[in-house]
């Protein structure tokens, strides 16, 4: 089986969070997160965003996965990450010189993505991707539950300016009208039941 090392991205903020190793669609599966994890990603779906999915490097053995991992996750510095623990769980501790040799072979002319702005073409190629994605009832569900458990929190009018001003020419993804219209009829209930009460 062949394993990969990858990231999720904060188009808000354009930085990485996490970092993991995974096979087949693990990168793109947001179900069965950590918390830390989970609080970003209810942040980027209210702000009508999604989990940028970047993959680092492919066709890996699992204990070289673990290792790339590990050392993402030290480059980036776990306190600036949503991951749990500094990776390479179930890795070699000390992996042989043939191991070490053939990640080398293959990270080698690797270009990372950090603090590079990606090309038009990349960046519409992410769009078309993440078009039309469908989260499940469970996952939907799940989001919400989340949501509700955390503190409330009001920005004020500097940091919505700041966050309006970060987002000006980004493609957000639009909100679908069914949602656009719950919001309203949300909002229509709310004033009905501040005006009885």
């Amino acid at each position: 089986m062949e394993f990969y090392v990858y990231e999720h991205w904060r188009l808000d903020t354009n930085t990485c969070f996490y970092v993991g190793k995974g096979t087949h669609r693990r990168a793109w599966v947001m179900s069965k997160r950590n918390l830390h994890h989970k609080a970003i990603q209810s942040k980027l779906i209210f702000a009508g965003l999604f989990v940028d999915v970047r993959i680092v490097i492919s066709n890996l053995t699992e204990e070289a996965a673990y290792l790339v991992e590990k050392d993402r996750i030290a480059f980036y510095g776990r306190e600036n990450l949503s991951n749990m623990t500094d990776g390479g769980e179930g890795g070699m501790p000390n992996p042989p010189q043939e191991i070490r040799q053939k990640i080398s072979n293959r990270m080698k002319g690797n270009k990372w993505n950090v603090g590079k702005k990606l090309s038009e073409e990349t960046r519409k190629k992410q769009s078309e991707a993440h078009k039309n994605k469908i989260f499940s009832d469970e996952h939907r569900r799940k989001l919400s539950e989340n949501a509700l458990k955390r503190p409330k929190k009001t920005l004020t009018l500097e940091h919505r300016e700041k966050i309006r001003l970060s987002m000006l020419g980004k493609n957000s993804r639009p909100m679908p009208d069914n949602v656009r219209q719950a919001l309203i009829e949300g909002k229509k209930k709310k004033l009905l039941f501040k005006k009885v009460a």
